[in-house]
């Protein structure tokens, strides 16, 4: 019997550390994939920083190029570390290297011939969409290298779960047997020991099984009080273990598929940004050309129309032909209506131009730096991307905004990621009266119509203030606490992902030091409240 416990002893410690190598290597292959995640990124932020470059010519956009090319060597070779015993994933982060050495080249071939005055060829060099291929053929060499650690991580999970559980059982059965070791003993002083040592003995079977065993209140002999005291607490271990075993299973899960969905989110956000600010760069240069020789040919309408006036008054009569062809033009409805339309064109070329300027101010490719902005800007520019959605049409009215600005100084932020947060807030707005306006008529809606209000303001010294409201339906208190917890989201499938309120509260409180509450009650509507200090950078140096 001794030996027998010995030989479980010595099981149930060589699973404990197994069962913590296990554990080593569920951390390590999940840090594989963050990396990995990350050297995508910053591959993206290279990419950013030279396209802002030839876009603009400034020299600050290449700090995001040479930061996002550094970071991205920098993960290549922590990859390389991390999998250094995996043949088929070195094979597949040599294939990257090689590529993402052929990008690099590309990005400095292009800043290179923009620097020494050859923009025109470093533009044409880009419009061979040779970068964009390298990128292509990256990708899906980086998506096999991610679902070969994915597909690594759900077996080494699996693997930690059955040496723990391996481990509780050799656990159990030391217990057991030194339980059965005491009874034997017992046995030799008090017979009356063996029918409850039996009973433990069966409970200790349940036990093993995964049954719920329902211990006796209480013994009259001292040694079988203990030993039963002592099953009952060791149920109690093991249910407790069991159950944080299954808890940190599904945080483990939640934080991979958060990741996940976060590194797709931002993965599209740099794509619409870069797409958006693309088209209005293709869109601004040909407005600006129609728009300046606008001026040139008003005046020079204005010259022909003043000269044929001064014909008339110096020769009053002509000839029947050209009188025949001046009532066939209508000459004075042509002379009046050309400046109208003139005039028409120029307002209607400034409005391209202003919503040019929203994109390219929505977008922010330059920006995702920390740096002091207009916090007014952009919530205008964030508005006349929606307008779609706000102004009335054939179906509907218009929805109402006002706005009461305060009066606030420039805020150093991250302003590329506020517009998403105010976007994400706005939409969800939007949404929310759409779906309450489909249940009203038309003169309950003209006589209640929905808005959306925008109020700022100073708090204090050090903070500002953001309030989006509107008034549609309340949320209820129990959805109200989740509407910031990831993947939570009441919209029908396919319509939202759960995770915009998640990100939005996370730039908020982790990127700008800040809070995002979320107020809501019936007759009033609902109200995002975003606070964040005017200087995050001051703010965090007062704080240490």
């Amino acid at each position: 019997m001794t030996l027998i416990s010995v030989i479980s002893l010595v099981m149930f410690i060589v699973g404990e550390k197994q069962a913590l190598d296990d554990n080593y290597w569920v951390t390590h292959t999940h840090e594989v994939i963050t990396t990995a995640a990350n050297f995508d990124k910053q591959l993206v932020d290279a990419e950013t920083g030279q396209r802002g470059f030839l876009l603009t010519d400034s020299p600050s956009y290449l700090e995001p190029y040479y930061t996002g090319r550094q970071g991205a060597t920098e993960r290549l070779n922590k990859l390389k570390f991390l999998t250094h015993s995996d043949d088929a994933q070195q094979q597949r982060l040599e294939e990257i290297q090689g590529l993402m050495q052929q990008k690099f080249a590309e990005l400095q071939e292009t800043i290179d011939l923009a620097t020494s005055g050859r923009k025109d060829q470093a533009l044409a060099l880009v419009k061979t969409d040779e970068g964009k291929q390298l990128m292509d053929d990256m990708r899906p060499i980086l998506y096999n290298f991610t679902e070969a650690e994915s597909r690594l991580l759900e077996e080494r999970q699996a693997q930690f779960k059955t040496t723990t559980f391996t481990a509780q059982i050799w656990y159990i059965s030391e217990l057991v047997i030194v339980v059965i070791v005491l009874v034997i003993g017992s046995t030799i002083i008090k017979t009356k020991v063996i029918i409850p040592l039996t009973d433990l003995a069966k409970f200790a079977l349940k036990l093993g099984q995964g049954e719920k065993v329902d211990f006796p209140k209480h013994s009259e002999i001292e040694e079988v009080e203990n030993l039963t005291r002592s099953f009952e607490y060791m149920a109690g271990e093991i249910e407790s273990r069991s159950t944080a075993l299954v808890a940190q299973k599904q945080q483990l899960q939640l934080r991979v598929d958060r990741q996940t969905l976060e590194l797709i989110q931002s993965e599209k956000m740099s794509s619409l940004g870069q797409l958006v600010a693309g088209v209005a760069h293709e869109i601004n240069n040909p407005v600006n050309f129609i728009h300046g020789n606008i001026t040139p040919l008003i005046e020079n309408t204005q010259n022909l129309l003043d000269l044929i006036k001064l014909y008339q008054t110096t020769y009053p009569t002509t000839s029947v032909e050209i009188e025949e062809r001046i009532e066939d033009i209508d000459l004075d409805f042509l002379r009046e209506d050309s400046l109208k339309i003139l005039d028409s064109m120029t307002v209607g070329t400034k409005r391209i131009r202003q919503i040019v300027s929203s994109l390219r101010n929505f977008s922010r490719l330059d920006e995702s730096e920390y740096k002091a902005a207009d916090i007014h800007e952009g919530l205008d520019s964030t508005l006349l991307i929606l307008d779609h959605r706000i102004k009335a049409t054939s179906e509907r009215p218009g929805i109402q905004i006002e706005k009461d600005y305060g009066n606030l100084p420039l805020v150093k932020c991250y302003p590329g990621q506020l517009n998403q947060v105010f976007m994400n807030i706005l939409v969800n707005a939007l949404d929310a009266l759409e779906e309450r306006d489909l249940d009203r008529s038309l003169e309950a809606i003209n006589q209640n119509p929905s808005t959306i209000k925008l109020h700022t303001q100073r708090l204090g010294t050090d903070r500002v203030a953001i309030h989006i409201e509107n008034n549609g339906p309340e949320i209820p208190e129990k959805i109200r606490q989740q509407v910031f917890d990831p993947f939570f989201t009441t919209k029908p499938v396919g319509k939202g992902t759960g995770i915009g309120m998640s990100i939005s509260y996370k730039i908020i409180t982790e990127k700008h030091g800040g809070t995002l509450h979320c107020q809501s009650s019936a007759g009033e509507g609902t109200r995002f409240i975003i606070e964040i200090p005017f200087d995050l950078q001051r703010s965090s140096e007062g704080l240490n």
